[in-house]
């Protein structure tokens, strides 16, 4: 039982300690788990991730390349003459095309998975090259939706500018890309409706993300004494640089104002200045903490735990992390979205106004905090476990034949 699976992310799941990476990893651990045999493709970035030292825990074979993560003001200028959009073209690398490639001319392989639209370069090279051979993409989000709602809620004129343009590349891009796949697993059904609506031929089916129940469990422990709320996610991506931003411009002032002791943890690698600059303004109120090895301990801390999205897509991984924890959660509809709870499981608070209010109800009555605790934590045991999810997944891939003719 079981088949050689080609994997190819651009992110290296090691550690797991951001949404993305959190659904790479237990991914591959389901999928070795079921009995299937790895090859992992995967960029890694040679400031920031520690590849000596950080080992899988489960048997895999990987090729590692090396990447520059960052934006950068030549790659853009040198963009505007590319018909890839720039958040793809970065990930285009000759060494790594030729590697994979050249291993599937002398190895046999049943499938071929592909984790993020950003590594789909490859998947079209591939199935130019193996028509024959099966390719799955795995979405993480519908990519130009965030590129859209980015560039709506931008207020620089400039930035607005260059992100619609980046949005109809990628909108172009993304719509075409999906014809070379056998399956599209998509993580919430609103992607895949959004996706439908965009090439109504591609192969789509939902593959939902799911929770470490062995991981993320109930902990009675703070490390302050003093009303806590959390926010965490990788702090160099777009929708979480922008809505710390909108909390902490309209919502946190009032909150210290009415709560004077209350502390606001913002949790997650690479913070901009302009992130860390919060903590100046508000240095008895505010920790910006950066990267940290566990993130657990402050999840365990949060009297509320806050996903003050606005632009954005897919399913947040860290909302079911922190339900298993039993936090109760403050979301705005975006940073819910895909993820299926019953009332009573979370709060949802769009306008700035309804959300701080909906915070201070939270942090003012502790009968009100256990009725969403329970309801959620019972929600995500239910519904989101990964290792049911990932199970299926990994039969599912395994009865895949190999692929029927791709109309290209």
């Amino acid at each position: 039982m079981g088949k050689k699976i080609l994997f190819l992310t651009h992110l290296y799941p090691l550690p797991p300690n951001d949404g993305g990476k959190i659904v790479t990893f237990n991914t591959l651990k389901e999928l070795v788990n079921f009995g299937h045999e790895i090859v992992l493709f995967s960029f890694y970035s040679k400031e920031k991730d520690d590849i000596e030292n950080n080992h899988f825990n489960f048997k895999i074979e990987k090729y590692l390349f090396p990447v520059e993560y960052n934006n950068s003001y030549s790659g853009i200028i040198k963009n505007f003459f590319s018909n890839y959009p720039y958040n793809m073209e970065k990930y285009i690398n000759i060494d790594m095309e030729k590697k994979i490639l050249k291993y599937l001319d002398e190895e046999e392989v049943d499938l071929i998975y592909i984790d993020h639209l950003h590594m789909s370069y490859y998947g079209e090279k591939i199935k130019e090259k193996f028509p024959q051979k099966t390719l799955v993409l795995r979405q993480h989000n519908v990519e130009s939706q965030i590129m859209k709602r980015a560039s709506e809620n931008s207020g620089n004129l400039i930035m607005k500018v260059f992100l619609k343009y980046q949005y109809r590349k990628l909108y172009k891009y993304e719509k075409n890309t999906v014809k070379f796949y056998d399956e599209c697993f998509m993580i919430t059904q609103e992607d895949l409706d959004l996706l439908k609506s965009m090439n109504k031929y591609a192969r789509l089916s939902v593959l939902p993300a799911g929770v470490d129940l062995e991981k993320y469990k109930p902990i009675n422990k703070k490390l302050v004494n003093r009303p806590t709320i959390t926010f965490l996610g990788s702090m160099s991506w777009l929708p979480n640089i922008d809505g710390v931003t909108w909390f902490s411009e309209e919502i946190l002032p009032d909150l210290i104002q009415e709560i004077p002791n209350l502390i606001f943890y913002i949790v997650g690698k690479n913070p901009p200045e302009s992130i860390k600059k919060i903590q100046t303004k508000y240095p008895n109120n505010v920790i910006v903490t950066g990267f940290v090895d566990d993130e657990r301990p402050y999840i365990a801390s949060s009297d509320v735990f806050i996903v003050p999205l606005r632009i954005g897509g897919g399913m947040r991984i860290k909302i079911l992390n922190a339900l298993a924890m039993k936090k109760v959660i403050v979301s705005t509809k975006i940073g819910a979205e895909g993820i299926a709870l019953s009332e009573n499981s979370i709060f949802i608070a769009n306008e700035s106004d309804q959300f701080g209010e909906t915070i201070k109800r939270i942090l003012t009555n502790p009968k009100l905090s256990k009725i969403y605790e329970e309801n959620g934590y019972q929600d995500v045991i239910s519904k989101y476990s990964s290792k049911v999810i990932l199970s299926q997944h990994a039969l599912v891939l395994n009865n895949m034949s190999d692929a029927s003719e791709v109309n290209l």
